[in-house]
């Protein structure tokens, strides 16, 4: 695992069923095999210290693998050539109205929509906040206050592309291991654009509109046509105000998930 550790390290291998049951036992043991009172209590330290935190932690990795993500039929709608404005949204297919706090399942306090299709050339989504557009605080880096976050890959696993887009509708696209497994790539070190995608804020009602438009030819590493799937999530990155949180809050489409957690995109199927 290169040194680094992660949920999938951690539970799905380090500490996986199998495994768990075996320690289960060994405890089973020093508990049996304690006699004096400094033993039992040295015993009953390690379980409640580590051991009732690995029982956690194991109850929730299966929890989250169990739990539900999301799937999408993009429909085909009639070309508008990456315009936004020429997009046919009354075909397009909703993501639901159920959005998450990050890293669990907990429900997000703040509601959100959007909506997705295609039209052979082009990825439309349409995202919505229902929040009061002047509590925004834009970023010159878009990170780390309020911006939109878009996580898009041909597989649950790198290489991804992250797409930033802030209210004023600046983008940042930035590649994982896309280049020889490089982490971090900008867009612009080998494009002028953040790959091809367009991108319309509307923060003049009382709510932000964000509409995109992503070219299939240039949205991941290799193109995807009509009839392909495409995985994907879509965070919500709040400033300490909006959130209650610090140092930001972050609403996430699939649960169970926060920025980079690519083991469990949502499939889009981009329907023929």
């Amino acid at each position: 695992f290169k040194g680094h550790q992660t949920v999938g390290a951690a539970w799905g291998y380090l500490g996986n069923a199998e495994i768990m049951k075996q320690l289960q036992s060994y405890m089973d043991q020093a508990y049996a095999l304690a006699e004096t009172d400094q033993q039992k209590q040295l015993v009953k330290l390690w379980d409640e210290s580590l051991w009732a935190y690995m029982k956690a932690g194991r109850r929730s990795y299966v929890d989250r693998m169990s739990f539900t993500i999301p799937e999408v039929n993009a429909p085909k709608v009639a070309k508008a050539h990456g315009d936004v404005s020429k997009v046919d949204w009354n075909k397009a297919a909703s993501l639901g109205d159920k959005w998450y706090k990050r890293g669990g399942k907990q429900p997000a306090v703040n509601k959100m929509g959007g909506q997705v299709c295609h039209d052979g050339e082009y990825l439309y989504l349409k995202l919505i906040d229902y929040v009061d557009p002047k509590k925004l605080v834009v970023s010159p880096q878009i990170a780390c206050f309020d911006d939109w976050e878009i996580f898009l890959a041909g597989q649950r696993a790198q290489p991804f592309r992250q797409y930033m887009i802030g209210p004023t509708a600046m983008i940042r696209g930035i590649s994982y291991g896309e280049v020889n497994w490089r982490q971090g790539v900008l867009a612009t070190e080998y494009t002028k654009k953040a790959f091809g995608l367009k991108a319309v804020s509307d923060t003049r009602r009382n709510k932000w509109i964000l509409k995109l438009s992503f070219p299939l030819s240039d949205i991941l590493e290799k193109p995807i046509k009509s009839g392909d799937d495409i995985y994907a999530n879509f965070m919500r990155v709040r400033n300490p105000v909006l959130s209650g949180e610090r140092p930001y809050g972050i609403d996430t489409w699939v649960a169970y998930t926060t920025v980079k957690d690519v083991d469990r995109l949502a499939k889009i199927h981009l329907v023929k």
